[in-house]
């Protein structure tokens, strides 16, 4: 690790690479996290009944894997239009865009680390084999290594992120980078199972905004065991006086590859604060 940490040191003072970022002061490497971390995104919606029930089955998988498991709620496409109560739209561009490129059958879905495991779908429409699926994906060995840090100057409300990737062993096909803001505790109009509408229904873990395109930045063909690669990016967060709110964002990184597709797996995921 020592060889590790000296080789990015010298690479960080050489090079600066990233989409729609620019040269930043680079804080104090951080090793990147060693474990493997499953993603969770969900297709949901202020529309739709059983989505609230698919929330839980996600909570309920978090709280068990403790740390291990990063979920992000997608509002795009069917059943996400606001409902007449509503007082925000929680739809984004960079979700509509995702939602378009999946195939399922119905909502509440979960991509889980974008792997195929009923064909031809993903997400996974239902919610009965989300469990099952996640502690698949962590009999899978892990084989790179990703961290993402951020710094906020909350005067300016300006985020810079820095994110590490260590690959574990030699990775042979194309990997993209993708970078997602959400936001939670966001306290809003929900339809319930009995067909109710919840007027105080806390979202948590909503895509605000994907930081690199929506469908991955790329980090090029074939990488190497151990080289270390580095990106930053700028992000100035909007002003409103009850969305965006610094103490409730995450940044999530993850990385996918594998494939020529913007469906290739995830291979790995990390998750950073904003503020403490």
């Amino acid at each position: 690790m020592n060889k590790l940490i000296i080789s990015f040191i010298f690479l960080t003072l050489i090079f600066s690479s990233c989409c729609n970022e620019l040269p930043v002061e680079i804080p104090e490497f951080t090793p990147p996290q060693k474990n493997k971390i499953v993603l969770i995104e969900e297709l949901t919606g202020v529309r739709c009944s059983n989505c609230p029930d698919g929330a839980k089955i996600i909570r309920n998988i978090e709280q068990k894997y403790n740390g291990q498991v990063i979920s992000i709620a997608i509002h795009a496409g069917s059943l996400t239009e606001p409902l007449e109560s509503s007082k925000y739209d929680l739809r984004c561009d960079d979700g509509i865009n995702l939602e378009k490129s999946w195939s399922y059958l119905g909502k509440p879905a979960a991509a889980i680390d974008r792997t195929i495991f009923e064909e031809p779908d993903i997400p996974i429409s239902g919610y009965t084999s989300w469990e099952q699926y996640v502690g698949e994906e962590f009999k899978k060995d892990n084989i790179l290594n990703i961290t993402t840090t951020t710094k906020y100057d909350t005067i300016a409300r300006k985020l810079e992120i820095y994110v590490s990737i260590i690959p574990l062993i030699n990775l042979h096909g194309n990997y993209k980078l993708n970078v997602a803001l959400t936001e939670s505790h966001i306290i809003d109009s929900q339809t319930l199972g009995n067909g109710s509408i919840k007027d105080d229904y806390e979202f948590d873990n909503v895509l605000r905004d994907m930081i690199t395109p929506w469908d991955g930045l790329d980090l090029g063909q074939n990488l190497k065991e151990n080289d270390i690669i580095i990106k930053t990016f700028k992000y100035t967060l909007p002003v409103d006086d009850n969305l965006w709110k610094p103490e409730n964002i995450k940044i999530i990184s993850f990385v996918t590859g594998g494939e020529e597709s913007a469906l290739a797996p995830v291979i790995n995921a990390s998750e950073s604060k904003i503020t403490e």
